[in-house]
Protein backbone atom coordinates (compact mmCIF):
# COMPACT_ATOMS: atom_id res chain seq x y z
CA UNK A 1 0.00 0.00 0.00
CA UNK A 2 1.59 3.38 -0.80
CA UNK A 3 2.05 6.20 1.79
CA UNK A 4 -0.90 7.98 0.36
CA UNK A 5 -3.63 5.20 0.65
CA UNK A 6 -1.99 4.18 4.00
CA UNK A 7 -2.77 8.16 4.86
CA UNK A 8 -6.33 8.27 3.63
CA UNK A 9 -7.42 5.29 5.23
CA UNK A 10 -6.76 6.07 9.17
CA UNK A 11 -9.47 8.49 8.33
CA UNK A 12 -13.08 7.84 9.30
CA UNK A 13 -16.28 9.84 7.83
CA UNK A 14 -17.43 12.20 10.63
CA UNK A 15 -21.19 10.84 11.63
CA UNK A 16 -23.96 12.10 13.02
CA UNK A 17 -23.36 14.90 16.06
CA UNK A 18 -20.13 15.60 15.04
CA UNK A 19 -19.32 19.49 14.05
CA UNK A 20 -18.14 19.52 9.93
CA UNK A 21 -15.28 21.17 9.50
CA UNK A 22 -15.20 24.91 7.83
CA UNK A 23 -14.23 24.05 4.16
CA UNK A 24 -11.50 26.70 3.52
CA UNK A 25 -10.05 27.14 -0.12
CA UNK A 26 -11.15 27.61 -3.73
CA UNK A 27 -14.30 27.16 -5.63
CA UNK A 28 -15.48 28.02 -9.28
CA UNK A 29 -16.25 31.89 -7.79
CA UNK A 30 -13.56 32.38 -5.59
CA UNK A 31 -9.94 32.13 -4.11
CA UNK A 32 -11.24 32.68 -0.63
CA UNK A 33 -14.43 30.66 -0.06
CA UNK A 34 -15.25 29.47 3.72
CA UNK A 35 -18.19 27.16 4.47
CA UNK A 36 -19.43 28.74 7.58
CA UNK A 37 -19.02 32.02 6.32
CA UNK A 38 -21.36 30.99 3.55
CA UNK A 39 -23.88 28.91 5.63
CA UNK A 40 -23.92 31.84 7.99
CA UNK A 41 -25.08 31.28 11.55
CA UNK A 42 -29.07 30.32 10.67
CA UNK A 43 -29.15 28.01 7.35
CA UNK A 44 -29.16 24.39 7.17
CA UNK A 45 -26.53 23.37 4.77
CA UNK A 46 -26.29 19.97 2.02
CA UNK A 47 -22.72 19.09 1.34
CA UNK A 48 -22.98 16.61 -2.18
CA UNK A 49 -19.61 15.21 -2.27
CA UNK A 50 -18.54 13.78 -6.17
CA UNK A 51 -15.65 11.30 -7.66
CA UNK A 52 -14.19 14.15 -10.24
CA UNK A 53 -15.20 16.80 -12.75
CA UNK A 54 -16.60 15.98 -15.86
CA UNK A 55 -18.01 12.51 -14.67
CA UNK A 56 -21.58 12.00 -16.68
CA UNK A 57 -23.38 10.89 -13.02
CA UNK A 58 -22.24 13.95 -11.34
CA UNK A 59 -22.95 16.03 -14.18
CA UNK A 60 -26.73 15.06 -13.94
CA UNK A 61 -26.50 15.54 -10.70
CA UNK A 62 -25.48 18.76 -9.92
CA UNK A 63 -27.61 20.24 -12.28
CA UNK A 64 -30.36 18.36 -10.59
CA UNK A 65 -29.44 20.03 -7.94
CA UNK A 66 -29.48 23.21 -9.54
CA UNK A 67 -33.00 22.63 -10.60
CA UNK A 68 -34.02 22.59 -7.05
CA UNK A 69 -32.25 25.49 -5.66
CA UNK A 70 -35.74 27.23 -5.21
CA UNK A 71 -36.68 24.26 -3.18
CA UNK A 72 -33.34 24.31 -0.86
CA UNK A 73 -33.79 28.08 -0.40
CA UNK A 74 -37.67 27.34 0.62
CA UNK A 75 -36.02 25.10 3.25
CA UNK A 76 -33.57 27.84 4.63
CA UNK A 77 -31.03 25.35 3.01
CA UNK A 78 -27.87 26.46 1.29
CA UNK A 79 -26.16 23.84 -1.11
CA UNK A 80 -22.23 23.11 -1.80
CA UNK A 81 -20.67 20.94 -3.84
CA UNK A 82 -17.35 19.53 -3.51
CA UNK A 83 -14.94 18.05 -6.22
CA UNK A 84 -11.31 16.27 -5.96
CA UNK A 85 -10.23 19.33 -9.40
CA UNK A 86 -8.89 22.39 -9.07
CA UNK A 87 -10.87 26.24 -10.27
CA UNK A 88 -10.02 25.99 -13.95
CA UNK A 89 -11.77 22.39 -14.45
CA UNK A 90 -14.38 23.83 -12.56
CA UNK A 91 -15.42 26.19 -14.52
CA UNK A 92 -15.33 24.00 -17.39
CA UNK A 93 -16.97 21.87 -16.05
CA UNK A 94 -20.33 23.99 -15.15
CA UNK A 95 -20.47 25.18 -19.09
CA UNK A 96 -20.35 21.55 -19.60
CA UNK A 97 -23.49 21.22 -17.04
CA UNK A 98 -25.10 23.61 -18.32
CA UNK A 99 -24.79 22.56 -21.88
CA UNK A 100 -25.65 18.50 -20.38
CA UNK A 101 -28.87 19.75 -18.27
CA UNK A 102 -29.62 23.53 -19.36
CA UNK A 103 -28.47 24.59 -16.04
CA UNK A 104 -26.04 26.99 -14.95
CA UNK A 105 -24.45 26.14 -11.56
CA UNK A 106 -24.83 29.47 -8.86
CA UNK A 107 -23.68 27.66 -5.73
CA UNK A 108 -20.58 26.66 -4.91
CA UNK A 109 -18.12 24.11 -5.93
CA UNK A 110 -15.45 23.36 -3.91
CA UNK A 111 -12.34 22.35 -4.92
CA UNK A 112 -10.14 19.86 -3.48
CA UNK A 113 -7.03 18.59 -5.96
CA UNK A 114 -5.08 17.61 -3.10
CA UNK A 115 -7.51 15.56 -1.01
CA UNK A 116 -6.30 17.32 1.76
CA UNK A 117 -10.25 17.89 2.74
CA UNK A 118 -11.49 14.55 1.16
CA UNK A 119 -8.85 12.98 3.65
CA UNK A 120 -10.02 14.38 6.17
CA UNK A 121 -13.72 13.86 5.77
CA UNK A 122 -12.80 9.75 5.09
CA UNK A 123 -14.57 9.58 1.83
CA UNK A 124 -12.64 7.75 -0.53
CA UNK A 125 -13.56 4.82 -2.33
CA UNK A 126 -10.08 2.77 -2.68
CA UNK A 127 -11.32 0.74 -5.32
CA UNK A 128 -12.32 4.31 -7.86
CA UNK A 129 -9.13 6.25 -8.58
CA UNK A 130 -8.33 8.70 -11.26
CA UNK A 131 -5.64 8.74 -14.14
CA UNK A 132 -3.38 9.68 -11.96
CA UNK A 133 -3.87 6.70 -9.62
CA UNK A 134 -5.37 8.86 -6.37
CA UNK A 135 -8.46 7.72 -4.98
CA UNK A 136 -12.02 9.42 -5.10
CA UNK A 137 -14.54 10.30 -3.11
CA UNK A 138 -17.73 8.44 -3.20
CA UNK A 139 -21.17 10.11 -3.46
CA UNK A 140 -21.52 11.08 0.32
CA UNK A 141 -24.44 13.96 1.26
CA UNK A 142 -24.04 15.36 4.59
CA UNK A 143 -27.19 17.19 6.08
CA UNK A 144 -25.77 19.99 8.49
CA UNK A 145 -28.03 21.83 11.33
CA UNK A 146 -27.43 25.98 11.28
CA UNK A 147 -24.79 24.57 14.19
CA UNK A 148 -22.94 23.18 11.36
CA UNK A 149 -23.28 19.61 13.23
CA UNK A 150 -24.21 16.60 11.01
CA UNK A 151 -27.41 15.99 11.09
CA UNK A 152 -27.91 13.01 8.35
CA UNK A 153 -25.37 11.64 5.85
CA UNK A 154 -25.88 9.36 2.76
CA UNK A 155 -23.58 7.52 1.05
CA UNK A 156 -23.87 6.79 -2.58
CA UNK A 157 -21.60 4.14 -4.72
CA UNK A 158 -19.91 6.18 -7.96
CA UNK A 159 -22.33 4.26 -10.12
CA UNK A 160 -25.75 5.20 -8.77
CA UNK A 161 -26.83 8.75 -9.04
CA UNK A 162 -28.24 10.18 -5.76
CA UNK A 163 -31.71 10.65 -5.24
CA UNK A 164 -32.97 14.13 -4.73
CA UNK A 165 -36.49 13.61 -3.95
CA UNK A 166 -35.61 11.71 -0.89
CA UNK A 167 -33.17 14.50 0.34
CA UNK A 168 -35.54 16.70 -0.07
CA UNK A 169 -38.32 14.37 2.01
CA UNK A 170 -35.53 13.74 4.76
CA UNK A 171 -34.39 17.72 5.05
CA UNK A 172 -38.28 18.00 6.02
CA UNK A 173 -38.29 15.08 8.28
CA UNK A 174 -35.49 16.58 10.01
CA UNK A 175 -36.53 20.15 10.05
CA UNK A 176 -39.92 18.78 11.37
CA UNK A 177 -38.26 17.24 14.06
CA UNK A 178 -36.03 19.80 15.01
CA UNK A 179 -38.96 22.66 14.99
CA UNK A 180 -41.51 20.16 16.82
CA UNK A 181 -40.05 17.41 18.80
CA UNK A 182 -41.52 14.60 16.91
CA UNK A 183 -40.16 11.61 15.31
CA UNK A 184 -41.41 10.65 11.78
CA UNK A 185 -42.47 7.08 10.41
CA UNK A 186 -41.28 5.07 7.45
CA UNK A 187 -41.76 6.88 4.26
CA UNK A 188 -43.11 9.80 5.77
CA UNK A 189 -43.83 13.00 3.90
CA UNK A 190 -44.86 16.38 4.27
CA UNK A 191 -48.90 16.37 5.89
CA UNK A 192 -48.47 12.64 7.23
CA UNK A 193 -48.87 12.84 11.25
CA UNK A 194 -45.65 12.10 13.20
CA UNK A 195 -44.84 10.30 16.34
CA UNK A 196 -44.25 11.46 19.89
CA UNK A 197 -40.95 10.47 20.92
CA UNK A 198 -40.86 7.38 22.48
CA UNK A 199 -38.56 8.47 25.35
CA UNK A 200 -41.47 10.63 26.65
CA UNK A 201 -43.21 9.38 29.89
CA UNK A 202 -47.47 10.13 29.30
CA UNK A 203 -47.41 12.93 31.76
CA UNK A 204 -44.81 14.52 29.29
CA UNK A 205 -46.52 13.81 25.92
CA UNK A 206 -49.75 15.21 27.19
CA UNK A 207 -48.08 18.40 28.35
CA UNK A 208 -46.25 19.54 24.96
CA UNK A 209 -48.65 17.72 22.62
CA UNK A 210 -51.85 18.08 24.62
CA UNK A 211 -54.62 14.87 25.39
CA UNK A 212 -52.88 11.67 24.55
CA UNK A 213 -55.47 9.60 23.08
CA UNK A 214 -54.48 5.67 23.97
CA UNK A 215 -55.61 1.86 22.89
CA UNK A 216 -55.95 -1.01 25.85
CA UNK A 217 -53.56 -3.52 24.46
CA UNK A 218 -53.19 -7.29 25.71
CA UNK A 219 -49.94 -8.17 25.97
CA UNK A 220 -47.95 -11.46 26.70
CA UNK A 221 -44.50 -10.53 25.34
CA UNK A 222 -43.13 -7.06 26.25
CA UNK A 223 -40.33 -7.34 23.57
CA UNK A 224 -42.44 -7.17 20.44
CA UNK A 225 -43.27 -3.59 18.70
CA UNK A 226 -47.18 -3.04 18.24
CA UNK A 227 -48.49 -0.81 15.63
CA UNK A 228 -52.11 -0.17 16.72
CA UNK A 229 -54.80 1.51 15.43
CA UNK A 230 -57.91 3.15 16.83
CA UNK A 231 -60.99 2.39 14.87
CA UNK A 232 -62.51 5.02 16.60
CA UNK A 233 -60.68 7.98 16.46
CA UNK A 234 -58.91 6.94 13.18
CA UNK A 235 -55.50 7.61 14.23
CA UNK A 236 -52.55 5.38 14.47
CA UNK A 237 -50.41 4.64 17.50
CA UNK A 238 -47.21 2.80 17.70
CA UNK A 239 -46.31 1.20 21.21
CA UNK A 240 -43.09 0.41 21.71
CA UNK A 241 -41.36 -1.85 24.14
CA UNK A 242 -39.55 0.47 26.19
CA UNK A 243 -42.76 2.86 26.47
CA UNK A 244 -44.88 -0.51 27.65
CA UNK A 245 -41.98 -1.18 30.60
CA UNK A 246 -42.27 2.24 31.63
CA UNK A 247 -45.87 2.17 32.07
CA UNK A 248 -45.31 -0.71 34.59
CA UNK A 249 -44.10 -0.98 38.31
CA UNK A 250 -40.37 -2.39 38.20
CA UNK A 251 -41.36 -5.46 39.75
CA UNK A 252 -44.46 -6.29 37.53
CA UNK A 253 -42.30 -5.70 34.39
CA UNK A 254 -39.69 -8.03 35.50
CA UNK A 255 -42.07 -10.90 37.38
CA UNK A 256 -45.66 -10.43 36.29
CA UNK A 257 -45.86 -13.65 33.71
CA UNK A 258 -49.61 -13.26 32.72
CA UNK A 259 -50.67 -11.58 29.83
CA UNK A 260 -51.23 -7.83 31.37
CA UNK A 261 -53.30 -5.34 29.87
CA UNK A 262 -52.18 -2.18 29.93
CA UNK A 263 -52.44 1.42 28.20
CA UNK A 264 -48.77 2.32 26.35
CA UNK A 265 -49.62 3.59 22.72
CA UNK A 266 -48.36 6.71 21.32
CA UNK A 267 -50.14 8.76 19.14
CA UNK A 268 -49.16 10.18 15.91
CA UNK A 269 -49.99 13.80 16.22
CA UNK A 270 -50.42 15.79 12.78
CA UNK A 271 -47.52 18.10 12.56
Amino acid sequence: MDSFSSNYLRWMSPTIGDTFPDLQGETQHTDAFSLYDYLGNKSWGIVFMHPGDFTPVCTTELGAAQSLKAEFYARNTKICGFSCDDASRHRAWVADIEAATGQRLDFPLFCDPDREHAIELGVFDPQLKDDAGLPQTVRSVFILNPDKTIALTMTYPSCVGRNFDEILRVLDALQRASNFGVNTPANWQPGDKTIVPHNMNDEQAEEKFGKVNACLVSLSNLQHLFILCDCLTNCFFFSLCRRMVLSLPICQANEEKSPRSIICAIQMIPY
